[in-house]
């Protein structure tokens, strides 16, 4: 299968793998087109060996005994689905087993896997809003599940607009289709399918274009309890200002009522000095 374009995703990784395949007789006139087939067959679950899902998959090739003995401890090599048995009688490229029709065959791929991390932030589009819970999709196939009890207060149901708002900003909104950033909560997997378990507890987690205008680092809480503590500084401010104000009145007022006293002062004695002389 030809190798998809780079995911956007961090929670993509590209690694170099061996399987140990099971080739039916059948295909053993061309065991690598054999090989093909059965990793096409991988393509889209969750493989234990490759510790999340094989989404693509190129330069595949056989590879023989010594190759695989070589790489087997430098913890790339992956066998897919294999019970080797001591009683083997062995060829170039294939093991054929004692008691079993198929063979099987080595081979080496560098294969993309999906492989989120628990903690790891990712990205999904919203399908689905419910009263209790956020559905998206990660790259358009795996499915993620927030949970009311994984989304913060701030963030509030809206069923009769089929959305979940910010209580403090209209602008902040999920509705089907948006973007939303969430953290990987829990990853589980049943019948092969992966299911992540998100989470929207923490700042920087929400509609995508929302989070990132919100760069400045002030949140859509702080912003609001900012601007509710706004007016009290205001006034705060206003107050100070009056009362320095009344201040220097009085000041200013003692100042001018000693200037006057003193004056007055100077012209009584002028008049002590003039009914003296007569």
């Amino acid at each position: 299968a030809p190798m998809a374009p780079p995911a956007t995703s961090s929670a993509c990784v590209t690694k170099e793998c061996i399987f140990t395949l099971a080739l039916h007789p059948s295909a053993l006139a061309d065991p690598l087109a054999g090989a093909r087939r059965v990793l096409d067959g991988m393509m889209m679950k969750h493989s234990p060996a490759l510790g999340g899902v094989l989404m693509a998959y190129e330069d595949e090739r056989l590879c023989g005994e010594d190759e695989v003995d070589g790489d087997a401890s430098d913890g790339s090599a992956s066998n897919a689905s294999t019970s080797m048995c001591d009683d083997v009688v062995r060829e170039r490229f294939g093991v054929v087993l004692h008691a079993s029709g198929y063979v099987d065959v080595a081979v080496r791929c560098a294969c993309r896997v999906f492989h989120p991390a628990r903690g790891s932030r990712l990205v999904g589009v919203v399908n689905k809003c419910s009263h209790d819970f956020i559905g998206a999709l990660v790259l358009d196939v795996f499915n993620v599940a927030i949970s009311q009890e994984n989304i913060r207060e701030e963030l509030v149901s809206c069923p009769e607009e089929g959305s979940w708002k910010s209580a403090w900003d209209d602008a902040h909104a999920l509705r089907v289709g948006s973007h939303v950033v969430f953290t990987v909560k829990d990853i589980t997997e049943s019948d092969d399918v992966v299911l992540l378990v998100g989470a929207m507890e923490e700042e920087g987690t929400g509609e995508r274009e929302y989070v990132a205008r919100s760069s400045s680092g002030i949140t859509s809480i702080e912003r609001k309890l900012l601007k509710r503590s706004e007016p009290k500084a205001k006034k705060e401010k206003k107050e100070k200002k009056d009362k320095a104000d009344k201040k220097k009145e009085k000041k200013e007022k003692k100042e001018k009522r000693s200037k006057r006293d003193g004056e007055d002062d100077g012209d009584n004695t002028v008049d002590a000095k003039r009914a003296k002389v007569k």
